[in-house]
């Protein structure tokens, strides 16, 4: 996957969720899957339309795929924030949808509870403490980068903040 794809996939994703933010009563009605719709429609306005749902990958279907000329340049996985537990299963279920080639993959998480920075501490405590993950970088409360010990070449060469 090329940085820069992926960086705007991410811009593009953190715009949305701005907006969410903004309407929380829009996104306060919708479960998961139709979050993951409505993201979607950004990515693929942004991306002419090389991003699906529930597309397969790996050993499954990843909730986000943006793929273009043959290549993912983005993999991301949804979820709605119910404790701790919740990264491990994010977690395992995003490795099982990862190929050698996909070094970069988000998960987007949906958080309704009202203390969302004691949220934030509790996903990166796991994102942390997760068996494949070999480093982690936090760029900013709301960006990590991780390093999986099963990738062959380092998946973040010059990090940058978005």
């Amino acid at each position: 996957m090329a940085m820069d794809d992926y960086y705007e996939a991410l811009r593009v994703l953190l715009s949305q969720r701005n907006a969410l933010e903004r309407n929380p009563s829009v996104a306060a009605k919708l479960d998961e899957e139709e979050i993951r719709n409505l993201l979607l429609i950004g990515l693929n306005a942004h991306f002419e339309g090389a991003a699906g749902g529930e597309v397969f990958n790996g050993a499954g279907k990843t909730d986000i795929l943006i793929r273009v000329d043959d290549r993912n340049i983005f993999i991301g996985e949804c979820k709605v924030w119910s404790g701790p537990r919740t990264m491990d299963s994010a977690l395992d279920q995003l490795f099982r949808y990862l190929v050698w080639r996909d070094t970069k993959a988000a998960i987007l998480l949906f958080i309704r509870s009202k203390n969302v920075s004691a949220v934030i501490d509790k996903a990166i405590q796991k994102v942390r403490e997760h068996p494949i993950i070999s480093a982690a970088k936090l760029i900013h409360r709301q960006t990590l980068i991780i390093m999986s010990s099963r990738c062959t070449r380092p998946a973040i060469p010059n990090v940058k903040s978005i």
